[in-house]
Protein backbone atom coordinates (compact mmCIF):
# COMPACT_ATOMS: atom_id res chain seq x y z
CA UNK A 1 0.00 0.00 0.00
CA UNK A 2 3.01 1.99 0.82
CA UNK A 3 4.25 1.43 -2.28
CA UNK A 4 1.48 2.45 -3.92
CA UNK A 5 1.19 5.77 -2.64
CA UNK A 6 4.91 6.38 -2.84
CA UNK A 7 4.19 5.91 -6.84
CA UNK A 8 1.20 8.08 -6.93
CA UNK A 9 3.05 11.20 -5.26
CA UNK A 10 6.13 10.36 -7.77
CA UNK A 11 3.86 10.96 -10.60
CA UNK A 12 2.31 14.06 -9.63
CA UNK A 13 5.19 15.62 -8.63
CA UNK A 14 6.59 14.70 -12.25
CA UNK A 15 3.47 15.85 -13.90
CA UNK A 16 3.95 19.16 -11.99
CA UNK A 17 7.63 19.38 -13.32
CA UNK A 18 6.99 18.91 -16.93
CA UNK A 19 3.85 21.53 -16.23
CA UNK A 20 6.53 24.31 -15.22
CA UNK A 21 8.97 23.12 -17.47
CA UNK A 22 6.95 24.18 -20.17
CA UNK A 23 5.67 27.80 -18.31
CA UNK A 24 8.99 28.12 -18.36
CA UNK A 25 10.13 27.90 -21.83
CA UNK A 26 7.42 29.31 -23.58
CA UNK A 27 6.12 32.07 -21.16
CA UNK A 28 2.69 30.77 -19.83
CA UNK A 29 1.59 31.47 -16.32
CA UNK A 30 0.17 28.73 -14.14
CA UNK A 31 -3.58 27.62 -15.73
CA UNK A 32 -3.32 29.33 -19.04
CA UNK A 33 -2.50 28.23 -22.30
CA UNK A 34 -0.59 30.67 -24.68
CA UNK A 35 -1.05 31.08 -28.10
CA UNK A 36 2.22 30.47 -29.25
CA UNK A 37 2.40 27.10 -28.33
CA UNK A 38 0.20 26.67 -31.03
CA UNK A 39 1.22 28.49 -33.50
CA UNK A 40 1.11 27.12 -37.17
CA UNK A 41 3.74 27.62 -39.30
CA UNK A 42 4.03 30.65 -41.29
CA UNK A 43 4.22 29.56 -45.20
CA UNK A 44 7.58 30.53 -46.95
CA UNK A 45 7.14 32.58 -50.09
CA UNK A 46 9.68 31.22 -52.74
CA UNK A 47 10.71 32.47 -55.62
CA UNK A 48 8.79 31.26 -59.15
CA UNK A 49 9.96 28.58 -61.28
CA UNK A 50 9.33 28.03 -65.05
CA UNK A 51 8.06 24.16 -65.37
CA UNK A 52 7.70 24.01 -69.32
CA UNK A 53 9.19 26.50 -71.74
CA UNK A 54 9.54 27.27 -75.37
CA UNK A 55 12.65 25.02 -77.57
CA UNK A 56 13.09 22.74 -74.48
CA UNK A 57 14.37 19.03 -74.78
CA UNK A 58 13.57 15.96 -73.27
CA UNK A 59 15.13 12.68 -73.80
CA UNK A 60 16.97 14.06 -76.75
CA UNK A 61 13.77 15.34 -78.29
CA UNK A 62 13.31 18.97 -78.92
CA UNK A 63 10.12 20.36 -78.70
CA UNK A 64 9.00 24.23 -80.55
CA UNK A 65 6.73 25.07 -78.12
CA UNK A 66 5.44 23.23 -74.92
CA UNK A 67 1.27 24.19 -74.07
CA UNK A 68 -1.84 23.54 -72.14
CA UNK A 69 -0.72 22.92 -68.57
CA UNK A 70 -2.48 21.01 -65.91
CA UNK A 71 -1.83 20.37 -62.08
CA UNK A 72 -2.92 17.63 -59.88
CA UNK A 73 -1.64 16.97 -56.20
CA UNK A 74 -1.70 14.12 -54.29
CA UNK A 75 0.08 12.38 -51.35
CA UNK A 76 3.01 15.65 -51.33
CA UNK A 77 3.12 15.17 -54.95
CA UNK A 78 2.10 17.70 -57.68
CA UNK A 79 1.95 16.95 -60.89
CA UNK A 80 2.13 18.97 -64.21
CA UNK A 81 1.08 17.77 -67.61
CA UNK A 82 1.82 19.49 -70.61
CA UNK A 83 1.52 19.20 -74.22
CA UNK A 84 4.95 18.66 -75.90
CA UNK A 85 4.66 19.99 -79.76
CA UNK A 86 7.97 19.54 -81.80
CA UNK A 87 7.24 21.76 -84.69
CA UNK A 88 5.05 24.33 -84.58
CA UNK A 89 2.98 26.18 -81.88
CA UNK A 90 -0.26 25.83 -83.55
CA UNK A 91 -2.68 23.19 -82.96
CA UNK A 92 -1.23 20.62 -85.88
CA UNK A 93 1.54 18.92 -86.19
CA UNK A 94 3.08 15.66 -84.02
CA UNK A 95 2.69 16.25 -80.36
CA UNK A 96 3.38 14.38 -77.31
CA UNK A 97 2.24 14.54 -73.40
CA UNK A 98 4.84 15.58 -71.21
CA UNK A 99 5.09 15.81 -67.24
CA UNK A 100 6.97 17.23 -64.47
CA UNK A 101 6.96 15.54 -60.53
CA UNK A 102 7.04 17.85 -57.95
CA UNK A 103 7.61 17.00 -54.28
CA UNK A 104 6.89 19.61 -50.99
CA UNK A 105 9.68 19.52 -48.90
CA UNK A 106 10.08 22.67 -46.14
CA UNK A 107 7.49 24.43 -48.26
CA UNK A 108 9.58 24.21 -51.53
CA UNK A 109 8.48 22.06 -54.64
CA UNK A 110 11.62 20.33 -55.54
CA UNK A 111 10.56 19.29 -59.03
CA UNK A 112 12.21 16.57 -61.18
CA UNK A 113 13.11 16.17 -64.75
CA UNK A 114 10.95 16.85 -67.66
CA UNK A 115 9.56 13.19 -68.62
CA UNK A 116 7.60 11.59 -71.96
CA UNK A 117 4.65 9.77 -70.78
CA UNK A 118 2.49 9.17 -73.94
CA UNK A 119 3.84 9.61 -77.50
CA UNK A 120 1.99 7.40 -80.21
CA UNK A 121 3.35 7.51 -84.04
CA UNK A 122 1.06 9.60 -86.41
CA UNK A 123 -0.81 11.30 -83.72
CA UNK A 124 -0.89 14.21 -81.51
CA UNK A 125 -1.48 14.14 -78.13
CA UNK A 126 -3.19 16.65 -76.98
CA UNK A 127 -5.50 18.18 -73.71
CA UNK A 128 -4.20 16.14 -71.08
CA UNK A 129 -6.91 16.09 -68.06
CA UNK A 130 -5.47 14.15 -64.88
CA UNK A 131 -7.79 13.11 -62.73
CA UNK A 132 -6.98 11.96 -58.91
CA UNK A 133 -9.31 9.02 -57.52
CA UNK A 134 -8.30 8.97 -54.05
CA UNK A 135 -10.25 5.83 -53.59
CA UNK A 136 -8.04 4.03 -55.45
CA UNK A 137 -5.19 6.02 -54.94
CA UNK A 138 -4.57 6.75 -58.70
CA UNK A 139 -3.98 9.03 -60.76
CA UNK A 140 -6.07 8.90 -64.23
CA UNK A 141 -4.93 11.03 -67.15
CA UNK A 142 -6.96 11.31 -69.87
CA UNK A 143 -6.22 12.81 -73.35
CA UNK A 144 -7.21 13.16 -77.31
CA UNK A 145 -5.28 11.49 -80.02
CA UNK A 146 -5.91 13.32 -83.80
CA UNK A 147 -4.05 12.66 -86.58
CA UNK A 148 -0.78 14.66 -86.93
CA UNK A 149 -1.39 15.11 -90.74
CA UNK A 150 -4.33 16.81 -90.55
CA UNK A 151 -5.28 19.96 -88.63
CA UNK A 152 -8.55 20.51 -86.19
CA UNK A 153 -10.03 22.66 -88.96
CA UNK A 154 -9.69 19.90 -91.69
CA UNK A 155 -11.43 17.91 -88.38
CA UNK A 156 -14.26 20.26 -88.48
CA UNK A 157 -14.66 19.79 -92.27
CA UNK A 158 -14.12 16.05 -92.67
CA UNK A 159 -16.96 14.03 -90.63
CA UNK A 160 -14.72 10.80 -91.68
CA UNK A 161 -11.64 11.93 -89.40
CA UNK A 162 -12.47 11.27 -85.69
CA UNK A 163 -11.10 11.84 -82.63
CA UNK A 164 -9.35 9.32 -80.14
CA UNK A 165 -9.91 9.72 -76.90
CA UNK A 166 -7.51 7.73 -74.43
CA UNK A 167 -6.84 7.50 -70.70
CA UNK A 168 -3.88 5.84 -68.74
CA UNK A 169 -3.11 5.08 -64.81
CA UNK A 170 -0.47 5.66 -62.46
CA UNK A 171 -0.32 3.90 -58.88
CA UNK A 172 2.74 5.22 -58.26
CA UNK A 173 2.18 8.80 -58.05
CA UNK A 174 3.39 9.55 -61.85
CA UNK A 175 6.49 7.44 -61.80
CA UNK A 176 4.88 4.86 -64.00
CA UNK A 177 1.98 4.83 -66.37
CA UNK A 178 -0.47 2.25 -68.03
CA UNK A 179 -0.29 1.26 -71.67
CA UNK A 180 -3.31 3.85 -73.07
CA UNK A 181 -6.64 2.01 -72.77
CA UNK A 182 -9.36 4.07 -75.04
CA UNK A 183 -12.77 5.36 -74.75
CA UNK A 184 -13.99 5.82 -77.58
CA UNK A 185 -17.02 3.93 -77.28
CA UNK A 186 -17.55 7.34 -74.62
CA UNK A 187 -17.88 9.73 -77.27
CA UNK A 188 -19.65 7.40 -79.68
CA UNK A 189 -22.68 7.62 -78.00
CA UNK A 190 -22.42 11.53 -78.62
CA UNK A 191 -22.49 10.59 -82.42
CA UNK A 192 -23.94 11.62 -85.00
CA UNK A 193 -23.92 15.04 -83.45
CA UNK A 194 -19.87 14.86 -83.30
CA UNK A 195 -17.41 13.64 -84.90
CA UNK A 196 -14.70 16.04 -82.62
CA UNK A 197 -14.24 16.13 -79.18
CA UNK A 198 -11.77 17.35 -77.11
CA UNK A 199 -10.88 17.20 -73.13
CA UNK A 200 -11.23 20.22 -70.63
CA UNK A 201 -8.22 20.73 -71.02
CA UNK A 202 -7.68 21.36 -66.97
CA UNK A 203 -8.06 18.65 -64.73
CA UNK A 204 -11.38 16.44 -63.85
CA UNK A 205 -12.36 15.71 -60.27
CA UNK A 206 -13.45 12.89 -58.03
CA UNK A 207 -16.88 13.73 -56.57
CA UNK A 208 -17.91 12.62 -53.14
CA UNK A 209 -20.24 9.70 -54.35
CA UNK A 210 -16.58 8.70 -56.57
CA UNK A 211 -17.84 9.09 -59.85
CA UNK A 212 -15.64 10.97 -61.98
CA UNK A 213 -15.72 13.54 -63.58
CA UNK A 214 -14.10 14.88 -66.90
CA UNK A 215 -15.04 17.93 -68.45
CA UNK A 216 -15.09 18.52 -72.43
CA UNK A 217 -16.53 19.78 -75.46
CA UNK A 218 -17.61 18.44 -78.82
CA UNK A 219 -19.02 20.00 -81.52
CA UNK A 220 -22.53 19.82 -83.31
CA UNK A 221 -24.25 20.90 -86.62
CA UNK A 222 -26.65 23.43 -85.89
CA UNK A 223 -29.91 24.12 -88.46
CA UNK A 224 -32.02 26.43 -86.89
CA UNK A 225 -30.50 29.13 -86.50
CA UNK A 226 -29.64 31.72 -89.29
CA UNK A 227 -27.42 34.35 -87.74
CA UNK A 228 -24.50 31.72 -87.35
CA UNK A 229 -22.05 31.05 -89.90
CA UNK A 230 -19.85 29.09 -87.57
CA UNK A 231 -17.05 26.77 -89.25
CA UNK A 232 -18.62 24.98 -91.52
CA UNK A 233 -22.25 25.24 -89.69
CA UNK A 234 -20.83 23.47 -86.62
CA UNK A 235 -20.86 25.04 -82.93
CA UNK A 236 -19.21 23.92 -79.86
CA UNK A 237 -20.80 22.88 -76.30
CA UNK A 238 -19.14 21.87 -73.27
CA UNK A 239 -20.00 18.69 -71.57
CA UNK A 240 -19.11 15.91 -69.27
CA UNK A 241 -17.99 12.39 -69.62
CA UNK A 242 -18.05 9.95 -66.13
CA UNK A 243 -16.75 6.62 -65.35
CA UNK A 244 -18.49 5.27 -61.88
CA UNK A 245 -15.64 2.19 -62.00
CA UNK A 246 -12.48 4.25 -61.79
CA UNK A 247 -11.87 4.49 -65.22
CA UNK A 248 -12.55 1.81 -66.36
CA UNK A 249 -15.71 2.31 -68.42
CA UNK A 250 -17.16 5.93 -69.27
CA UNK A 251 -20.07 7.68 -69.92
CA UNK A 252 -21.53 10.89 -71.75
CA UNK A 253 -23.00 12.90 -69.22
CA UNK A 254 -25.20 15.83 -69.23
CA UNK A 255 -24.03 18.78 -72.00
CA UNK A 256 -25.05 22.93 -72.14
CA UNK A 257 -26.82 22.68 -75.68
CA UNK A 258 -27.39 25.13 -77.76
CA UNK A 259 -28.47 28.53 -76.20
CA UNK A 260 -28.78 32.08 -77.24
CA UNK A 261 -28.07 35.11 -74.53
CA UNK A 262 -30.42 37.83 -74.01
CA UNK A 263 -29.73 39.77 -77.33
CA UNK A 264 -30.43 36.85 -79.65
CA UNK A 265 -26.69 35.99 -79.76
CA UNK A 266 -25.52 32.68 -79.41
CA UNK A 267 -23.59 30.99 -76.69
CA UNK A 268 -20.52 28.73 -77.98
CA UNK A 269 -19.36 26.71 -74.60
CA UNK A 270 -15.95 25.62 -74.71
CA UNK A 271 -13.36 24.79 -73.14
CA UNK A 272 -14.40 23.98 -69.48
CA UNK A 273 -13.58 23.15 -65.78
CA UNK A 274 -15.75 21.46 -63.13
CA UNK A 275 -16.15 21.89 -59.20
CA UNK A 276 -18.25 20.27 -56.89
CA UNK A 277 -20.30 22.31 -54.60
CA UNK A 278 -22.34 21.30 -51.83
CA UNK A 279 -25.45 19.82 -53.29
CA UNK A 280 -24.69 20.34 -57.18
CA UNK A 281 -21.81 19.86 -59.67
CA UNK A 282 -20.94 23.28 -61.64
CA UNK A 283 -19.27 23.94 -64.96
CA UNK A 284 -17.43 27.09 -65.47
CA UNK A 285 -17.11 26.96 -69.30
CA UNK A 286 -15.10 29.58 -71.91
CA UNK A 287 -17.35 31.03 -74.31
CA UNK A 288 -16.47 31.93 -78.29
CA UNK A 289 -17.46 35.59 -78.87
CA UNK A 290 -15.80 38.17 -78.30
CA UNK A 291 -18.48 40.17 -76.58
CA UNK A 292 -19.56 37.04 -73.76
CA UNK A 293 -18.27 36.55 -70.69
CA UNK A 294 -17.55 32.39 -69.53
CA UNK A 295 -20.59 30.56 -69.04
CA UNK A 296 -22.00 28.80 -65.73
CA UNK A 297 -24.03 25.48 -65.43
CA UNK A 298 -25.38 23.38 -63.25
CA UNK A 299 -26.15 19.70 -62.32
CA UNK A 300 -28.18 18.23 -59.55
CA UNK A 301 -27.50 14.42 -60.75
CA UNK A 302 -23.53 14.36 -60.74
CA UNK A 303 -23.08 15.67 -64.20
CA UNK A 304 -26.35 13.48 -65.84
CA UNK A 305 -27.80 16.53 -67.07
CA UNK A 306 -27.25 20.14 -66.71
CA UNK A 307 -29.76 22.85 -66.34
CA UNK A 308 -29.90 26.26 -68.34
CA UNK A 309 -26.65 27.90 -68.93
CA UNK A 310 -26.29 31.39 -67.56
CA UNK A 311 -23.41 33.63 -68.92
CA UNK A 312 -21.51 34.92 -65.63
CA UNK A 313 -20.71 38.95 -66.32
CA UNK A 314 -18.60 38.98 -63.52
CA UNK A 315 -16.26 36.25 -65.25
CA UNK A 316 -14.70 38.30 -68.24
CA UNK A 317 -12.62 36.27 -71.26
CA UNK A 318 -9.41 37.81 -71.46
CA UNK A 319 -10.27 39.17 -74.89
CA UNK A 320 -8.93 36.30 -76.99
CA UNK A 321 -10.78 37.30 -80.19
CA UNK A 322 -10.77 40.89 -82.26
CA UNK A 323 -13.21 42.17 -84.39
CA UNK A 324 -12.09 43.22 -87.80
CA UNK A 325 -14.53 46.54 -88.57
CA UNK A 326 -14.17 46.03 -92.13
CA UNK A 327 -15.40 42.49 -92.70
CA UNK A 328 -17.66 42.49 -89.65
CA UNK A 329 -15.29 38.60 -89.01
CA UNK A 330 -13.71 37.87 -85.38
CA UNK A 331 -10.05 36.44 -86.11
CA UNK A 332 -8.87 33.51 -84.33
CA UNK A 333 -4.98 34.84 -83.15
CA UNK A 334 -3.32 32.09 -83.34
CA UNK A 335 -3.52 31.16 -87.35
CA UNK A 336 -5.56 33.72 -88.77
CA UNK A 337 -8.56 31.71 -89.31
CA UNK A 338 -11.94 32.99 -88.85
CA UNK A 339 -15.36 32.69 -88.04
CA UNK A 340 -18.17 34.91 -88.45
CA UNK A 341 -20.36 35.90 -85.93
CA UNK A 342 -22.96 39.19 -87.27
Amino acid sequence: MKTKLVLIILGCGLLVLVVLSVSLIYGVPSGKVSDNVWKRATPVETEAEVLFYQDMNVDNTHYNTTRIPALVYHHDMFLAFAEGRKRTQSDSGKMDIILRRGRIKDWKVEWGPMEIIASQSGYRLMDPTPIVDTEMDMILLVFNAHPSNVTAWDELADEEITTELQVIKSFDLGLTWTEPQEMNHAIQQIKPKSWLYGGAPGHGIQLKSGRLIMPGRFWSKVTDSEQMDFTNGSFPQSNVIYSDDHGNTWHPGGSLGYREDTNGIAIFSGEATAVELDNELCINARTLHPDQPRVLAFSNDEGASFGTPTLAWSLQEPGYYIRDPLKNYTYFLEDHSYWKIT
